[in-house]
């Protein structure tokens, strides 16, 4: 599947953007694929037959998946339209993964028994296909496709290293998981070496991409991005935590206490509830909180559901603790998955957003497959050395404590990684001290000076000019609708970032330059300006390489003097510009752009047209 997830992505970066074809019929074609695949497994008469079926069935699950981030980014402009999007396709993993674990349970008691289970999935499957032809929009590029593409701009090697190391990682998870035992074998042993040192070629081949100028699949660069690398963990850890944990509570329904299918279905009931509320307020209120606060808190709560179930004595009322577990559960992969999506694909370039859909569930499979295996390992070991006898409820329920806590501990690791996810403040005060001291200035003037508000003090300014604008709509000078409406949102939004930079300039060293080069005296504001410039564009562009996004805003000069007296600044100082800052939640609006031609002209130049 990682296989197929990467690989057919790279495909669709070069086919989705040269060929006109409707997103409707793309979609077609891969569920298409699924309801045969689904279909198919019910029918199977041997178990070589459901392995074929179910393989097609992840090939159709990996071309669906990443192409919904790629629609959405595609028929959605940044901001609530398109959180709300990732919010909903967040919503259909956990809350399918939640609904199957009941359909589970009530298909199981029914007269079709498992096949039955199946042929609903496909039916199912068959009427999300044809809506995918009848509703989703056409793309508009025209058709410039080329076969020689396939061979030049696609990374086929880096696609082939990095899957074969997910897919050997995967198959040993799934051995293991079987019986620990399996680990001691020479083969598997030597698949894991051969696994582990396609680590470092895969790197040592971005490498060589990179130098190239030649299609890499993830270039070694994005591994120095602080919230790629903090993200990617976070992923990872949290399906891992999550789909075991889910698992682990169904078993100790059945097998602990024990219930009927159709009782633990009923039982995990909240597990949806909670996955339809969270996904869906998370894309409309995640711009006004700060990222890395909301990583942190969602993984606390998330935390108290493996915390409860350890703790948890079996004889206990459901709603003593099973409840909260079941009901708490889900908390941080709801979350996650929509900062996780908005996060990547901003990271990403707009021309690779399907490659970032599929990096992010290539992730979250791989961590799913390990924490599963992980699982599985703790909690066979456990209750294998229990002192109650094999397979009694006691000794399973030894076992699944040990799972439970090791979940537990795991969540607090994702709290961890959400708190570091940030440049730390060092960095950021060392990246002004930079900027005030190596970019230069007309007549090395040096004018330009920067105010750093970090976490509480940006908060703090935000406040301030909050408060301008609302005592601009109490003497009606500013208008109560527009306020409410434009403003004061945008205004809550920077109020939820990382920091803020304040650009000033300081016009007591200008007269003394113009005494001394009197010929350039009009000029010399104008300059002081456009070092000012270079010094925004200096800490614009390195924030972005950081994995910070930033925005430059003009609220000068009706905030000047209140942002003077909050922050005891000299009052000759003049504001020219904010920047605002922090982990990005949206991808920026699209850009237009006015012809070229008339505004740049070229002389000299050898070698015919720009490319």
């Amino acid at each position: 599947m990682a296989f197929s997830l990467l690989g057919y992505q790279e495909l669709q970066q070069i086919y989705s953007s040269q060929i006109t074809f409707y997103s409707g019929q793309r979609l077609f074609i891969r569920t298409a694929t699924l309801v045969l695949a689904i279909l198919g497994t019910g029918l199977s008469r041997s178990g070589m037959e459901m392995i074929i079926y179910r393989l097609i069935q992840g090939v159709g699950v990996s071309m669906c998946l990443p192409t919904g981030v790629s629609i959405i980014t595609r028929s959605f402009p940044p901001g609530p339209q398109r959180n709300i999007g990732f919010a909903s396709l967040g919503l259909s993993q956990p809350l399918g993964f939640s609904v199957g674990m009941v359909a589970e349970g009530l298909f199981s008691e029914a007269p079709g028994g498992w096949r039955l289970g199946f042929y609903g999935s496909a039916s199912a499957a068959l009427v999300l296909t044809v809506s995918n032809l009848l509703t989703l929009p056409a793309d508009s590029k025209q058709s410039t496709f080329k076969w020689c593409d396939l061979l030049y701009k696609v990374d086929w090697v880096g696609i082939l290293i990095a899957s074969s190391c997910m897919g050997i990682i995967s198959y040993i998870c799934a051995i293991l998981t079987d019986n620990v035992a399996n680990i001691q074998n020479a083969p598997h042993v030597m698949l894991i070496v051969f696994a582990l040192s396609l680590i470092p070629a895969f790197a040592l081949w971005m490498n060589r991409q990179t130098k190239r100028g030649a299609p890499a699949l993830i270039p070694n660069s994005m591994w120095k991005n602080t919230v790629f690398v903090a993200i990617s963990l976070i992923v990872f850890f949290t399906w891992a935590v999550i789909l075991s944990s889910e698992l682990v509570l169904s078993l100790f329904f059945q097998k602990v206490q024990p219930l009927t299918p159709f009782a633990t279905s009923i039982r995990l009931l909240p597990n949806v509830i909670i996955g339809v509320i969270l996904n869906l307020s998370t894309g409309l209120f995640v711009h006004l909180v700060r990222v890395n606060y909301l990583v942190i808190a969602v993984s606390m709560i998330a935390a108290i559901a493996p915390l409860v179930m350890a703790i948890i004595d079996p004889s206990w009322n459901y709603w003593a603790c099973a409840f909260w577990g079941v009901l708490l559960g889900p908390v941080a992969i709801d979350v996650v998955f929509t900062i996780a999506h908005l996060m990547i694909t901003d990271i990403f370039p707009s021309s690779t957003q399907a490659l970032a859909g599929a990096v992010f569930n290539t992730i979250a499979q791989l961590g799913s497959s390990v924490g599963l295996s992980a699982i599985a390992v703790i909690s066979a070991a456990v209750q294998k050395s229990s002192p109650y006898p094999d397979d009694s409820p006691m000794a399973i329920m030894a076992g699944y404590r040990a799972a439970f806590w090791a979940c537990f501990v795991t969540m607090l690791v994702v709290a961890f990684i959400g708190n570091a996810s940030t440049v730390p403040d060092s960095q950021l005060g060392k990246l002004v001290h930079d900027a005030i001291l190596h970019v230069p200035s007309s007549f090395n003037t040096q004018t330009t000076r920067l105010v750093l508000l970090l976490k509480d003090e940006n908060q703090k300014f935000w406040d301030v000019v909050a408060g301008v604008y609302e005592t601009m709509v109490a003497n009606g000078t500013f208008p109560e609708s527009k306020w409410k409406a434009g403003t004061k949102p945008k205004l809550d939004s920077m109020r939820a970032g990382y920091g803020t930079i304040l650009f000033y300039e300081d016009p007591t060293v200008i007269p003394t330059m113009c005494e001394k080069f009197p010929q350039y005296k009009d000029q010399f504001p104008i300059w002081a300006h456009h070092s000012n410039a270079m010094h925004q564009y200096f800490l614009w562009t390195t924030l972005e390489s950081l994995g910070l996004g930033a925005s430059l805003q003009h609220y000068n000069p009706i905030i000047d003097e209140k942002v003077a007296e909050a922050f005891s600044l000299p009052f000759e100082w003049m504001l020219v510009a904010q920047m605002p800052f922090g982990v990005p939640t949206a991808s920026p609006k699209e850009k237009t752009f006015d012809p070229v031609e008339p505004r740049v002209r070229v002389f000299g130049m050898k070698g015919g047209e720009v490319n």
